[in-house]
């Protein structure tokens, strides 16, 4: 089965911890746009039909930044992960491997995305 390749412009935002509102949590606005900015890009691109409905998934991701402020590898990855829930995949939960890079000083801000089925691919040697 194939992968799916996506490209989206500008500078990536880093999942943000909720926020208290009166009466609930939310997801601060920043986070929320470029969540739906990632959606829209992938819609545009392969449709709005779940690519992977079942099966592990391998995610992978590089985050171009043009300066040097970046943010944790891990936040932008849950962020990247959210945004594509029920578009490359059902749920984020069939993220089996994720495969992150932050890159600085890039001439051009944005995420370079790939989602393909996951084959259990290697595995690292246990510690002697």
């Amino acid at each position: 089965m194939k992968g799916y390749k996506l490209w989206v412009l500008g500078r990536p935002t880093p999942k943000a911890r909720p926020r208290k509102g009166k009466k609930n949590f939310y997801t601060p606005k920043r986070t929320k746009e470029w969540e739906n900015l990632v959606a829209w890009k992938w819609i545009e691109k392969h449709g709005n039909e779940v690519a992977f409905p079942s099966g592990e998934v391998e995610l992978k991701a590089v985050f171009y930044y043009s300066d040097r402020r970046t943010a944790d590898i891990d936040n932008l990855a849950k962020s990247l992960a959210d945004s594509l829930n029920g578009l490359a995949y059902a749920d984020d939960k069939q993220v089996a491997h994720m495969d992150v890079t932050r890159v600085t000083n890039a001439e051009v801000e944005g995420v370079e995305i790939e989602v393909r089925p996951w084959d259990g691919g290697e595995r690292i040697a246990p510690a002697e």
